[in-house]
């Protein structure tokens, strides 16, 4: 195998939370800036960063725990209506567990929504290692959660593969040394310049990227 660990993002990598975080963010922008126009082009964005740091870029002038856990509160809903696996997630998850590879996670996301949407969406027994936003000092862009999953693993960097979706998990897994691979399926989009090890287009590739390195 090229790689015998595989850690993944977790949304826009493997759950399409898209709707979910647009719905949400509508809801809170209604109530507290009325008037205030935002794109879907900005808001898709969104995603990646650590919540609390767009919550306290968007609504400065509220408390910062409160508009937190008002987000928390009202995205619980759009979750079950709107948070949808990729197509062929659990197939490829079951593949690469059938071949020996061990599956963790690193997310932006907190721990204890991390592991709610994981059994909401029936994964939870796919992962043996989760790294959340409150596990760790520095979330990404900082690779502090990659240097925990090497530790954990007891594995070289370079049988190691992060699998993500925005800048902030190519930079993170440049900065830790780690092999990455960049999803090109969801609306965002990365810089020319970004030189990830391996772009997929789907998770059917990712059965070949694992197993020899190869690009379909």
């Amino acid at each position: 195998m090229k790689y015998t660990h595989v850690v993944f993002d977790m949304d826009g990598t493997l759950i399409d939370t898209d709707l979910m975080l647009v719905e949400t963010m509508m809801v809170l922008f209604r109530k507290y800036r009325p008037g205030y126009k935002v794109s879907l082009s900005t808001l898709i964005y969104f995603s990646g960063p650590p919540i609390e740091d767009t919550l306290a870029t968007y609504f400065p002038g509220l408390d910062h725990k409160a508009i937190i856990q008002e987000f928390k509160d009202v995205s619980l809903d759009y979750y079950a209506k709107n948070a949808m696996l990729f197509p062929d997630t659990i197939s490829t998850l079951s593949k690469l567990r059938e071949r020996g590879v061990h599956l963790g996670i690193f997310t932006n996301k907190h721990r204890d929504r991390t592991l709610a949407t994981l059994q909401m969406l029936g994964l939870e027994s796919y992962f043996d290692y989760v790294v959340g936003y409150d596990d760790v000092k520095k979330p990404k862009p900082d690779p502090e959660g990659l240097f925990a999953c090497l530790k954990h693993y007891h594995v070289a960097k370079e049988k190691m593969l992060f699998v993500g979706d925005t800048i902030y998990d190519y930079q993170a897994a440049t900065a830790a040394g780690v092999p990455v691979a960049l999803t090109a399926w969801t609306l965002r989009k990365f810089p020319p310049q970004i030189t990830p090890t391996h772009w997929l287009n789907n998770y059917p590739q990712l059965l070949e990227v694992v197993t020899d390195g190869n690009d379909l």
